[in-house]
C-alpha cells in the first residue's frame, strides 16, 4: 500500500503521471519480482524501471537482488527487441535503497543491486550466441551528500575486495548534480526504525493453556535469532485491563508486563530506546504494547521516549482499491444516539477542532456533528475522502470482531466493512473515543476489552488499503484527546512523517497530563513511519527552531539548490526564505555565512535590490568571511538593478550608465586578483546590459565590440566543462555586429590590447555542433538546468548566426525546446535571464537601419513574446 512519494513522485511527474495512473488502477509493481518499464521520448528524462520491493517487515538483501535481477532482465529483453533503435551502451541509474526501507544498510543495499544487475547480465547473455546488450554502467543517485559519501566509500570497499565477487570499477569522485542537499548529521541511528516482529506461534508448539509468541528483531546490520516466549493469557489479561481500560497505569504494572511479555534477549534491545516498528499479526495486535515500561525509575514509557509504530505482518491483498487524489476530508463527531448511550461533548469538541484544522489546510471538509446514522452514512458515501476522522463511542464484539466499530445509533455501528465498501479507500483514518464522564452498566459493557476494538479496527483498515491509522484503545480524557489530535495534525501538516508526529503527540500528552492519565499510550498507530501528508500547499509549514547557525546555513543551501529543480514557484521559495530568516533572527544565530546565503537566494530570485541590501550588510560585518564569488554576484546584481531602474524611470540614462560603469570598474579590479573566465563573462554581460542604456547605433556597436572581446577572453580561459556559455554569447554578439555591418566572419579583431581571429561562419557552426555533441556525451541521470539550457542556447546561437537560411519551423522548434526545458527545470528568475538575452538582441536589431534584418527581428520578437507568456 505504499504511495508514490519523494523521488518516485518526481519520476512520476517526469513521466506525465504514468506511475500514479497504474497505481490508481491497482497494477503497480509491489511484490518481489514484479516490475514495470516506463519509457519517455524526452531526452531530458528517458524513463524508469520500477521494481517491487515486497513487504517492509520481511525485506532482505536477497529479495532486493531477486527483484532487481528480474526487472533488469525484463528491461534488457525489451531493448534487445528494439534492434538498431536501442542504445549501443546501456546504463541504469538506481536510487539508493536501504537508508530507511526494510532495515538494510547502505552497503548491503548497493551490494544487492549490483548483484542483481550482474545476475541479469549473465542470464541474458546466455540466451543467444554472440554479443548481447547488457548493463555496462550503473550509477547510484542519492539526495543527501552524507548518504552519497557513505555509498561511495561502500562502493570503493566492494571494488577493492580480494575475491572480486562483484566486479566493479568505481570512479575517483562523486558526480554532483542539481538538487543535492546537505543536512546536520545526527547521532547514529537516531532516525532509524528498528523492526520488532511479534507473532502468535502455530498450534503445533502450543503448551497447555499458554500462548507462544515468537519474537524476532532487525537492527539493520544483522538479524537477531528468533526467540519464543510462553504467555499465560489469563494472568496477563487482568494486568492489561488495569493499565489500559481501567486507567490504572503505573510504572510497577508496566514494568511487570514488560518482564512477562518480552523475551530476555530482547529486553536490553528495547532499553536502548530507539524508534521501532512493531510488526504484529491479528493476535499480537490485540496487546497494548504502547504501555510497556522497562524500568521503575524516572525513565519515560517506551512509546513516549522513542517512536513506536505498528505494522501488520499479514500479507496484503494483491488487489488495491483506488486511492484519493483530491484533498477531501470527512469528520464525524458525537453521533446522535437518542439516549442509547450518553452523548460525548468531548468527541463533539474534538471533531470541531479537527474540522477547523482541515479547513485551514484548504481541505474540502464534510462535517457530521450529532447527526443520525442515516445522515452519517449518506455523507460517508456521497464522495471520496483522503482523510477520515471519527470521534465517538466504540464497541468490541468478541464473538464477531469484524462487526466491532463506532456506535452511530441504537444498535447501529459503523464498522470497517463500511469503509471497505468505499470505492476509493481513504489514505489516513483516525478513530478516537473520548472520556465517558458518568458510567453505567450498559456503557461499561461496551468498553470491556476496548483495546481489542482498536486492534480490530486498525488491522482491518490496513487490510482494506488505508496507508496509516490512528485508533484509540480505550476511553480517554477529553483534554488529553484534544491535545493529542492537535499536536498530531499540526506536525503532520507541518511536514513531519507519521512516526515523528505520533511520537511528538504522545510526548506532549505525557508531559502535559502526567503518567496518571494514560492517554499517551491509548493510541494504536498503524502504517509506514515515513508516511507523510502532501503539505505542498500547507499553511502549517514546519517552524524551525535553530540551535546552531549551521542548521540555518544548511536550510538556506538546500533552498537554493532546490530552486534549480524548478519544482516550486518563486513566491513559495520567497515565503520559505522569509520564514527561515525570521527564525534566524528570533534565535539570535545570524552570522556572515547566513547573510551571504540569503543574498544569493535573493539574487537567484531576480530580487536585486534585496540582494544588494544583504550584500551591503555582509560587507560591514566585523570579521566577516565570504567567498570572492560573492563580490562577483554583488556586481552582477548592481548591473541588473541599474538597467531595471532605467526601465522603471527611477534613473535617467546618464545616471544608469554611471552606475553600470562603476560596476565595470569593480569587476575590472577583480581581474587583478585573478583573471578568471567567470569575471570575463560578467564583464561581457555587463557591457551587453550597458548597450540597452545607449540610444545610438554607433554607441551600441562600440559597447558590444567590447562585450565580444570579454566573452572571447572567457572562452579562451574556461575549462572544457564551462566553454559553452562564453562560446554562445561570444558568437551571438559577434553575429549582431556582423548583421549591423561592423565586422565580417573570418576577420582579425582588435579588442583593447588583445587581438583574436573571428572564425569563418562554417567554422563557427561546426564549433557549436561539436559543443553540442560533447554535452550529449556526458553521462547524467538527469541533466542540470544549466546543461539543458546550454543545449537550447546552442540552437538559438545557430539560428542567429545562420539567420538567412533559418525557417519559421526552426524558430518554432526552438520555442518548443524552451518549453520542454522549463516544464521540468529552472526557477522563474533563471527563465527571465533568457528573456533578457532576447531583449538585448531585439534592442540592437530594432535601432539598426541595416537592410535584410526584418525576418530575424520578427523571429526574435516572436520568440521573446512566447517565452514571456510561459513565465507569466
Amino acid at each position: 500500500n505504499d504511495g508514490i512519494t519523494s523521488a518516485e513522485w518526481q519520476v512520476n511527474k517526469n513521466l506525465d503521471f504514468a506511475l500514479s495512473d497504474r497505481h490508481m488502477l491497482g497494477i503497480y509493481p509491489g511484490e518481489i519480482g514484479s516490475s514495470e518499464i516506463f519509457l519517455s521520448e524526452d531526452d531530458s528524462f528517458k524513463g524508469a524501471l520500477i521494481v517491487g520491493l515486497g513487504s517492509l517487515h520481511s525485506f532482505t538483501a536477497y529479495e532486493l537482488t531477486q527483484t532487481v535481477q528480474q526487472g533488469v532482465s525484463k528491461y534488457l529483453l525489451d531493448i534487445t527487441r528494439q534492434g538498431n533503435d536501442a542504445p549501443e551502451k546501456t546504463g541504469l541509474s538506481a536510487l539508493l535503497v536501504g537508508s530507511g526501507y526494510g532495515g538494510l544498510s547502505i552497503e548491503n543495499a548497493i551490494r544487492a543491486v549490483i548483484q542483481g544487475v550482474q545476475n541479469a547480465n549473465a542470464k541474458v547473455s546466455k540466451l543467444k550466441e554472440g554479443p548481447q546488450r547488457i548493463i555496462e554502467h550503473l550509477e547510484f543517485v542519492e539526495l543527501y551528500e552524507d548518504n552519497s559519501l557513505n555509498c561511495f566509500y561502500s562502493l570503493r570497499k566492494v571494488a577493492m575486495e580480494e575475491d572480486q565477487q562483484l566486479k566493479v570499477k568505481v570512479p575517483e569522485r562523486i558526480d554532483n548534480v542539481l538538487g543535492k542537499r546537505k543536512r546536520i548529521i545526527m547521532r547514529s541511528g537516531e532516525n532509524w526504525w528498528n523492526r520488532i516482529s511479534v507473532r502468535k506461534a502455530d498450534k503445533i508448539i502450543q503448551n497447555d493453556n499458554r500462548s507462544c509468541f515468537v519474537f524476532s528483531a532487525s537492527t539493520g546490520a544483522a538479524r537477531d535469532l528468533e526467540r519464543n516466549i510462553y504467555i499465560n493469557p489469563a494472568l496477563v489479561k487482568d494486568i492489561l485491563d488495569d493499565i489500559s481500560t481501567n486507567n490504572n497505569w503505573s510504572r510497577d504494572l508496566a514494568k511487570t508486563i514488560f518482564e512477562l511479555l518480552i523475551p530476555n534477549d530482547f529486553k536490553e534491545h528495547l532499553k536502548r530506546r530507539s524508534n521501532a516498528n512493531w510488526i504484529l499479526d491479528k493476535d499480537t495486535a490485540a496487546y497494548p504494547w504502547e504501555l510497556l515500561q522497562d524500568s521503575v525509575s524516572d525513565a519515560r514509557p517506551l512509546c513516549v521516549n522513542a517512536g513506536m509504530i505498528r505494522q501488520l505482518s499479514e500479507k496484503e491483498s494483491a488487489f488495491r482499491i483506488n486511492t484519493v487524489a483530491v484533498n477531501n476530508a470527512l469528520v464525524v463527531g458525537d453521533p446522535f444516539l437518542a439516549g442509547f448511550i450518553t452523548q460525548l461533548p468531548g468527541a463533539f469538541a474534538e471533531a470541531e477542532m479537527v474540522a477547523g484544522v482541515f479547513k485551514n489546510e484548504k481541505f474540502d471538509t464534510t462535517v457530521s456533528l450529532q447527526e443520525k446514522s442515516s445522515q452519517i452514512i449518506k455523507k460517508m458515501f456521497s464522495q471520496d475522502y483522503k482523510i477520515i476522522h471519527l470521534a465517538g463511542h466504540g464497541l468490541f464484539n468478541a464473538d464477531e470482531p469484524d462487526a466491532s466499530g463506532m456506535v452511530i445509533g441504537k444498535n447501529v455501528f459503523l464498522t470497517t466493512a463500511e469503509i471497505a465498501q468505499m470505492s476509493a479507500v481513504p489514505e489516513f483514518v483516525f478513530v478516537n473515543c473520548c472520556f465517558l464522564g458518568k458510567t453505567d452498566s450498559q456503557a461499561e459493557a461496551l468498553y470491556q476489552q476496548r483495546y481489542k476494538l482498536a486492534a480490530s479496527i486498525g488491522v482491518q483498515l490496513i487490510r482494506n488499503g488505508v496507508r496509516a491509522v490512528v485508533v484509540a484503545g480505550w476511553a480517554i480524557d477529553d483534554s488529553a484527546a484534544l491535545e493529542f489530535a492537535n499536536i498530531f495534525y499540526s506536525r503532520m501538516f507541518g511536514g513531519d512523517n507519521f512516526g515523528d508526529a505520533v511520537r511528538k503527540a504522545r510526548r506532549s500528552c505525557y508531559d502535559k497530563f502526567g503518567e496518571g492519565n494514560n492517554t499517551w499510550g491509548a493510541y494504536q498507530c498503524y502504517g509506514d513511519p515515513f508516511y507523510q501528508f502532501d503539505v505542498r500547499n500547507s499553511s502549517a509549514a514546519a517552524k524551525e527552531r535553530y540551535v546552531v547557525p549551521e542548521e540555518a546555513e544548511i536550510d538556506l543551501a538546500n533552498l537554493r539548490t532546490g530552486m534549480e529543480m524548478g519544482v516550486e514557484a518563486d513566491k513559495k521559495v520567497l515565503d520559505k526564505l522569509y520564514n527561515i530568516s525570521r527564525e534566524i533572527d528570533e534565535c539570535g544565530i545570524r552570522n556572515a555565512a547566513i547573510t551571504e546565503r540569503e543574498a544569493f537566494i535573493y539574487a537567484d530570485l531576480f530580487m536585486n535590490e534585496e540582494a544588494i541590501a544583504k550584500f551591503d550588510s555582509l560587507l560591514v560585518m566585523e570579521q566577516a568571511s565570504f567567498y570572492v564569488s560573492t563580490l562577483e554576484v554583488f556586481c552582477n546584481c548592481k548591473a541588473k538593478k541599474a538597467v531595471a531602474d532605467f526601465k522603471s524611470k527611477k534613473l535617467q540614462a546618464p545616471a544608469a550608465v554611471t552606475a553600470i560603469n562603476k560596476v565595470i570598474g569593480e569587476l575590472e579590479n577583480l581581474l587583478y586578483i585573478s583573471p578568471t573566465a567567470e569575471r570575463f563573462n560578467l564583464l561581457g554581460s555587463t557591457h551587453k546590459r550597458k548597450s540597452l542604456l545607449s540610444g545610438s547605433v554607433a554607441a551600441k556597436k562600440k559597447i558590444l565590440a567590447t562585450a565580444a572581446g570579454y566573452y572571447h577572453a572567457a572562452y579562451e580561459k574556461a575549462g572544457d566543462e564551462n566553454k559553452i556559455y562564453p562560446l554562445t554569447n561570444w558568437y551571438i554578439v559577434e553575429s549582431l555586429l556582423v548583421l549591423l555591418g561592423d565586422r565580417k566572419w573570418n576577420d582579425e579583431i582588435k579588442s583593447g590590447k588583445e587581438k583574436y581571429s573571428l572564425p569563418a561562419l562554417k567554422e563557427a557552426l561546426a564549433a557549436l555542433k561539436a559543443a553540442k555533441e560533447k554535452l550529449f556525451s556526458r553521462r547524467r541521470a538527469v541533466r542540470s538546468y544549466d546543461e539543458q539550457i546550454a543545449l537550447v542556447n546552442i540552437r538559438l546561437c545557430e539560428l542567429v548566426l545562420d539567420s538567412k537560411t533559418a525557417k519559421q519551423a526552426d524558430w518554432d522548434d526552438l520555442l518548443l525546446q524552451y518549453r520542454k526545458t522549463w516544464m521540468r527545470l529552472g526557477s522563474d528568475a533563471k527563465k527571465r535571464s533568457e528573456v533578457e538575452q532576447l531583449e538585448i538582441i531585439s534592442d540592437v536589431l530594432d535601432v539598426s537601419t541595416a537592410a535584410g534584418l526584418s525576418s530575424i527581428k520578427k523571429m526574435i520578437s516572436s520568440l521573446k513574446t512566447g517565452l514571456e507568456k510561459m513565465i507569466d
